[in-house]
């Protein structure tokens, strides 16, 4: 209600009341024919045929054909016809509720034009659909009042933007200056005298026109098209379709109901197929290929199939499937389809495939829509014209009128062209984005999801982003969701209004980018607030903020019966205090991506990041520890992954689980290295056998698959078939290559007083710290660190381990890892000769080709003794691989324990210390650290180790002090630290024997 009167009082003309009753003695007149007919009835007569008539002199009846009215938009003498009144005033109702819904960042300043604009057209597709039962008068009340709509919706939404915490439009329907019931309304009797009750036919007739216009095809382009233009902006630009609408529309009337022809010309996209290598057959990838729109500062990255849904969603992926349909016929291909609004359209590539060329006949809303479409789509596709950089492209096109017919040519020109982000330039805010590709193209002009912050970066998808890092999901570090590739990282700086802005770093040479780089922690300063899991998945994603030995790890003989080690957890203030560890959040939503060389930056395309994230592990140093047997070895993070990823796979062919069943890797079928044992070769050659990767696990559920095809005749097909994957060898692999990547990153973050790295050189020596094989290699979650404690023989190696960052996994029965290779030597267990680790001694095994690695790395073997690593020096107080000799004299002879000393060892330089005279000699034997009976130590948990054997009652007293001393301060470098593994991944490697 306003002002006291009904809702129909607002809409209905003031004039006087043109409908008298002729029935003698009756005086009463009526503002519409319909009313004075029912009141008639009363009388018992009938009304003339002239009442049915707008206005006398005009003959069309209101239930005729639009085909038979006058032409839409010319002036007429609307009928008072109640009901058509009744939709019309419902109608802001029905597009306020679908406003209510969907808009969420405000209205446009121009919402009252757009949609006047849109009301338009849907009056014009109304009238061209030629409805049975829907009258022509009704479409052209639609049509004249358009703007009364408009402004009606516009106005009150203005009233009720950001009352009460609500969406603007959420109570539209009661604000509109339509308001009222119209329910009640009808119930309500007109009091003005001479003016009879509005009876239930008119409603009842007003429903019937609602239900045949809401299940036509133009009020379902209405709706569409009003969130369309409402929820999409052009970016700090023109419009380029209003330029493009003017050169091929002409001097026709923009609304012009002839059919019009316009031959629209483009080369074709076949050279630009040839140039991305996408790895499937070009019609399969056209739906994925990744498109830019926007500007540097505003774009929006999506899918091709995406951006033409949601732009032209009455027509675009229909036109898409055209172009599949060209792309599998190849050159000289044909074919031809119509759209939903009779539309033809007839498709031709060229003899020689370098273009194509499409017959339009359409209407002239249609056609301007049409030829906008192939006018981004030809840019958006177009070859890059430079290497590195990114083309930003504003479209238009050139147009013709050919010959004396009313067909038009057109083809698409580019009035500007800037390239963006060389090598040479810099990157501004909001722009960081621009690493993520190669040389892809941007098209400007055209438009992209509405935001408020403007300026503010690239629209991206979670699965897209996660996508061009080369990341396999989202990482949780330390508590921070991250995306992490091998030399890129995106860290989350800012959320409001629904959007998550990302801020991208990452290594311009394409190296390994750690989780504790100095340009991420200085991120993670901005990092939001309560920022958690869900918001990832609700928000809008805006980026621009022996002398012979075998290595049997990982080995297919290696004993893989592995155990829990039944450790503690560690107690509270160790290095990994109120660190968590994640293995990831895996994202299987929103759309799937085909990636070709323009959408792979610099440091990202040139290499395959799977083998680069294998060749960084493969630097790094794992400490298997076994428990009960008290021994270690060193051995290279590849080795140890495999290792890992055998256990995985044994635990699941033996583990009595119902999952069993759905096992279906075939232990026989896997690949073994040609040259086995050999540990860091051995291992890789496993891991990187492209028929190892793709053994099957477990299968993954079915995906259903739509193909559009098209038959000889031009009709359109669809196809849907079942799609069947596997979760396979290589995802184990890099589900576990997750979980020690982030262990690692914590382990080596030595850049301030509150890193792991830099708590571990502060800790006791006797407390080993780490986690469970078993629990990496069956996927528990969370993962907890476990602590051991170290006997006084076993401490000299442990300042060496921390100093190389080398992690700590523990279990039982790992067997012999590192055998020795005999061949007719004989086993001394006096000396150690030819013997597997000694058990019970905290000894460290470490193969010579290891120790190789890590001098080339870090030490110096030019001085005497050798520097192994930063402050660590390696003395040999025997003779190393000499024959034993010790069956002779009875008496070992030999001691071949390495011992290693810190760097502020008394006297280290002035006594003549000595290191193994030549490792080049036995490349492939192995040494044993720890307790030497020629060179004893006393290692203490801190500072410089003293001479002399460990006095067996001073270590049982200080372990039971330590114990004591748990709950009053903290002695370990592990505490809280907890492995969330959200998914299964692992693999194993080989070393060679050893001898000693």
């Amino acid at each position: 209600m306003q002002g006291g009167l009904p809702r129909r009082h607002f809409l209905l003309p003031r004039r006087a009341r043109g409908f008298p009753c002729t029935y003698p003695g009756c005086d009463k007149a009526f503002h519409r024919a319909d009313a004075l007919a029912r009141h008639a009835q009363q009388h018992g007569t009938e009304v003339t045929n002239s009442a049915r008539t707008y206005r006398a002199g005009l003959e069309t009846p209101i239930d005729s054909n639009p085909a038979e009215d006058t032409a839409l938009g010319t002036s007429l003498d609307i009928p008072h016809h109640y009901a058509m009144y009744m939709y019309v005033s419902r109608l802001p109702d029905e597009l306020a509720a679908v406003l209510s819904e969907s808009i969420s960042i405000g209205k446009p300043s121009d919402l009252s034009a757009i949609l006047s604009r849109i009301l338009e057209e849907f009056a014009v597709r109304l009238w061209l659909a030629r409805i049975p039962d829907l009258p022509g008068s009704l479409i052209n009340l639609i049509y004249q009042q358009r703007k009364l709509i408009a402004d009606s919706i516009a106005k009150a939404f203005d009233t009720n933007e950001n009352v009460d915490g609500e969406n603007g439009l959420q109570r539209l329907e009661n604000k509109t200056p339509f308001t009222g019931n119209i329910r009640e309304d009808r119930r309500r009797d007109d009091k003005t005298p001479g003016v009879e009750t509005v009876e239930s036919a008119d409603y009842r007739q007003s429903l019937q026109y609602s239900a045949i216009i809401s299940s036509s095809p133009a009020y379902k382009w209405l709706l569409k098209s009003v969130l369309n233009r409402i929820n999409l902006v052009t970016p700090d630009t023109e419009d380029a379709r209003t330029r493009i609408r003017e050169q091929i529309l002409g001097n026709s009337p923009e609304f012009d109901l002839e059919a019009h022809i316009v031959m629209f010309r483009a080369p074709w996209i076949a050279k630009f197929f040839d140039t991305q290598n996408y790895g499937v057959p070009d019609h399969e990838a056209l739906d994925h290929i990744i498109v830019l729109t926007g500007t540097s500062r505003q774009a929006w990255a999506t899918t091709c199939r995406e951006y033409m849904q949601t732009v032209w969603p009455d027509f675009g992926v229909q036109i898409l499937d055209l172009h599949k349909s060209l792309l599998r016929h190849g050159p000289g291909g044909h074919s031809i389809d119509l759209l939903s609004d009779r539309t033809h359209l007839d498709a031709m590539i060229s003899q020689d495939g370098a273009s194509y060329t499409v017959c339009v006949k359409a209407n002239a809303p249609s056609i301007a829509g049409i030829i906008e479409l192939f006018i981004w789509f030809s840019t958006a596709l177009s070859s890059a014209v430079v290497t590195k950089g990114i083309i930003n492209q504003y479209p238009s096109c050139e147009a013709f009128q050919f010959g004396s017919s009313a067909t038009r040519l057109c083809w698409p020109t580019c009035d500007s062209v800037e390239i963006l982000h060389t090598p040479t330039t810099s990157i501004g805010a909001g722009e960081c984005w621009a690493n993520l590709f190669h040389s892809p193209v941007l098209v400007k002009g055209y438009p992209i999801p509405r935001r408020l912050d403007q300026g503010s970066g690239l629209e991206i998808s979670l699965s897209l982003m996660v996508q061009l890092t080369n990341a396999r999901n989202i990482s949780i570090f330390s508590g921070y969701i991250l995306i992490k590739g091998y030399s890129t990282i995106l860290v989350p700086t800012g959320q409001r209004g629904g959007l998550l802005f990302w801020h991208m770093v990452f290594n311009e040479d394409g190296n390994y980018i750690s989780y504790t780089d100095a340009q991420v922690k200085r991120l993670l300063q901005e990092y939001p607030k309560n920022l958690t899991v869900n918001d990832l998945e609700t928000s809008r994603h805006i980026l621009g903020w022996c002398a012979n030995v075998r290595n049997y790890t990982g080995s297919r003989d290696a004993d893989y019966s592995i155990n829990w080690s039944q450790l503690k957890q560690p107690g509270s203030g160790c290095a990994f205090d109120k660190i968590t560890i994640t293995g990831g959040m895996f994202v299987t939503g929103g759309v799937s991506a085909a990636i070709g060389k323009r959408d792979k930056a610099i440091h990202i395309r040139a290499r395959d990041d799977y083998t680069m994230r294998l060749k960084w592990i493969s630097k790094k140093f794992v400490v298997l520890y076994d428990v009960r047997e008290r021994r270690a070895w060193l051995v290279d993070g590849a080795s140890a992954l495999l290792h890992l990823v055998r256990a995985s796979l044994k635990q699941d062919l033996v583990d009595p689980n119902p999952f069993k069943s759905l096992f279906l890797y075939d232990e026989s079928a896997l690949q073994e290295a040609p040259h086995p044992y050999t540990g860091r070769a051995a291992s890789i050659s496993v891991l990187t056998n492209e028929h190892n990767m793709s053994l099957p696990i477990y299968a993954k559920p079915q995906i259903l698959k739509e193909e559009i095809v098209f038959d000889e005749q031009g009709s359109r097909k669809r196809i849907l078939s079942n799609v069947k994957t596997n979760y396979c060898l290589k995802d184990r692999i890099e589900n576990i290559c997750d979980v020690l990547e982030q262990i690692m990153a914590h382990q080596a973050d030595v850049s301030a007083e509150n890193g792991v790295g830099f708590k571990i050189k502060h800790s006791t020596r006797r407390q080993l710290e780490g986690f469970d094989f078993i629990d990496i290699a069956t996927d528990e979650d969370p993962l907890w660190p476990r602590v051991a404690t170290l006997k006084a023989s076993g401490r000299g190696w442990v300042d060496f381990t921390r100093t190389i960052h080398a992690i700590t996994l523990f279990g039982t029965g790992f067997g012999d890892l590192i055998r020795p290779v005999r061949e007719g030597a004989t086993a001394c267990t006096n000396c150690c000769a030819n013997t597997e680790a000694p058990k019970g001694q905290d000894y460290l095994a470490v193969c010579v080709s290891e120790l190789q690695y890590i001098l080339q790395k870090w030490g110096n073997d030019h001085t005497s003794p050798w520097k192994l690593a930063d402050g660590i020096y390696w003395h040999s107080p025997d003779q190393t691989f000499d024959p034993c000799q010790c069956a002779k004299l009875n008496i070992a002879r030999h001691d071949r324990i390495q011992v290693l000393l810190p760097a502020t060892f008394p006297k280290l330089w002035g006594r003549d210390l000595k290191s193994p005279p030549n490792l080049q000699s036995t490349p492939q034997g192995a040494l044993l650290f720890g307790h030497s009976w020629r060179f004893p130590l006393r290692w203490s948990d801190r500072g410089v180790p003293e001479e002399g054997h460990p006095d067996p009652d001073m270590e049982e007293m200080e372990s039971s002090f330590n114990d004591k001393e748990k709950n009053i301060q903290p002695v370990f470098w592990f505490d809280e630290c907890r492995v969330s593994v959200n998914g299964p991944g692992y693999h194993w490697r080989k070393i060679k024997g050893y001898v000693v």
